[in-house]
């Protein structure tokens, strides 16, 4: 799922990384229903959960260094 994953990222022009990070949540959901009507699964729900996760920690990185880059334009 990964790999498909980076295939379509690949394809997007994205203008910022929240916004890659927008089409990769997009893209994560849709696979994420697909697979839960396909095949109801604890697997796939620790695999979308792991992703999710993953999602949350950049864009709390993106905030810091947002934050971090603002107080150096203050001082």
């Amino acid at each position: 799922m990964r790999a498909n994953l980076n295939l379509v990222l690949n394809s997007y022009d994205c203008v910022s990384e929240l916004e890659c990070l927008s089409i990769e949540i997009d893209i994560l959901m849709s696979e994420f229903i697909y697979a839960n009507k396909i095949e109801k699964s604890a697997l796939h729900e620790h695999i979308f959960l792991t992703y999710l996760l993953s999602i949350h920690h950049k864009i709390t990185l993106l905030i810091q260094a947002r934050k971090a880059e603002k107080r150096m334009d203050v001082v």
